[in-house]
């Protein structure tokens, strides 16, 4: 059979405060509507710089082929 250990006060009153349970928080409401927003594209309605950007070089391939066209 194993030993019986006996622990002094100092570490058995430490002990009983590690063991204490600590009192159970609920977390804070959460806004149901802010986790929709974050998840779709929210904001002003307008496309991207690099969308524009590339619409530009776009019509000016477009308009370079017309015109190279009309040129034969």
């Amino acid at each position: 059979m194993g030993k019986n250990y006996t622990m002094n006060s100092a570490r058995l009153a430490k002990r009983r405060l590690a063991l204490r349970l600590k009192p159970l928080t609920l977390p804070a409401p959460r806004n149901p509507l802010v986790s929709p927003a974050l998840k779709r594209k929210a904001g002003a309605h307008r496309k991207t710089a690099k969308s524009e950007r590339q619409a530009g070089r776009q019509a000016l391939r477009q308009a370079l082929r017309q015109s190279l066209q009309q040129m034969r």
